[in-house]
């Protein structure tokens, strides 16, 4: 294991890019108040330590740093505002979507033309509905018609994206949703506890989601279903940190059990530590 940077102040939304060679991330410093909005700065630097580059000047609030497929570009959100895109060198962010307010969500499409987001229209405050936004700046279409729709993530083919459709009445619930963008064909895949508030992921190959559940006690299990729903199971139980990552080869899952980095077969098997006192796994491309 090998340390890369030597900033001071927190680090957060560690992001490779797809060549494998850099790594983006966003440094925080403390707010003045838990009200107050968190300032942060982007940064790259080299896989092995080397040219740690600060890209941006204190931004607040910064979320969702998210590399274009072509790594040219890094998407990013900010609280109570739009989603920007930034050039990889660094240089002036570009605001997309300003009249939507960003929720979560910046994922790319596989062909870099879209970025999908969980927004509302600043105009008219409501439940947030999935957004695709144009990369090049165009109008957002909104893919997504009721419930409160969030955390959306785009298929490795491009085609479909996996959301999180949250409703309340007696109680909060919230499904898994798969969509298909092009025909706008929704299916619910699972139901699944509203405050785990973590991103469901694909598996590489597109067919397998894998996503946390919460249980009656509290605690957390991985499951995974196939995208036409079936073949629910659960490959790991007792288990919650700030992301699911599949291997690139979908062979492995990374995830946290008790503030240590794990890995594991997708079936379960061969669960075993790899890195003590971390969180927020990340495969190298």
């Amino acid at each position: 294991m090998k340390k890369l940077t030597h900033t001071s102040g927190n680090v957060s939304e560690i992001e490779w890019s797809p060549d494998g060679r850099t790594i983006a991330f966003v440094r925080l410093y403390d707010a003045q108040s838990q009200r107050d909005p968190t300032p942060s700065e982007i940064y790259v630097v080299g896989a092995d330590g080397k040219g740690l580059r600060r890209l941006t000047m204190r931004l607040l609030d910064v979320q969702g740093l998210a590399w274009s497929p072509d790594g040219d570009l890094l998407a990013f959100r900010q609280r109570r505002k739009g989603v920007f895109v930034l050039g990889a060198s660094g240089g002036r962010p570009r605001q997309l979507a300003g009249s939507l307010i960003v929720s979560t969500g910046t994922s790319w499409s596989m062909d870099g033309k879209q970025i999908a987001v969980s927004a509302f229209v600043r105009s008219v405050p409501a439940q947030s509905a999935v957004y695709v936004v144009p990369a090049n700046g165009g109008t957002p279409r909104r893919v997504t018609r009721s419930g409160d729709d969030t955390m959306p993530v785009w298929s490795p083919s491009g085609g479909k994206i996996l959301y999180q459709r949250n409703s309340c009445s007696v109680s909060c619930v919230a499904d898994i949703h798969v969509l298909d963008v092009a025909n706008g064909a929704d299916r619910r895949l699972v139901r699944i506890d509203p405050s785990v508030g973590v991103e469901s992921t694909w598996a590489p190959d597109g067919r397998t989601i894998a996503f946390y559940r919460r249980r009656k006690d509290g605690n957390f299990d991985i499951w995974t279903i196939a995208v036409d729903g079936s073949g629910l199971r659960r490959p790991a139980t007792d288990v919650y940190g700030p992301a699911l990552a599949w291997s690139r080869n979908g062979n492995q899952i990374a995830f946290v059990r008790n503030g240590s980095i794990f890995v594991m077969n997708p079936d379960g098997s061969e669960q075993r530590k790899v890195v003590a006192d971390a969180t927020a796994p990340a495969w190298q491309p």
